[in-house]
């Protein structure tokens, strides 16, 4: 058994942001009761070094922002 809340939290973009969202909605859509804050936070420290910076400047309020601004 895999918790897919740890696997959330460990998972890294190491390709495109089209594939890391594809494998970050797969397991978000195995988890029940997660803050909406705690999905971003997960999503936005996943991605690579230079693309984290870009998002947190730009501050996203919700997961659909920060997914918006990756893929600027």
């Amino acid at each position: 058994y895999e918790d897919p809340t740890s696997l959330l939290c460990k998972l890294q973009q190491r390709s495109s942001i089209s594939t890391y969202l594809t494998k970050f909605e797969s397991l978000a859509n195995c988890i029940v009761g997660i803050p909406a804050q705690f999905m971003m936070s997960c999503f936005i420290l996943g991605l690579s070094p230079a693309i984290r910076q870009e998002v947190q400047v730009l501050q996203p309020v919700f997961l659909a922002q920060a997914v918006a601004y990756a893929r600027l």
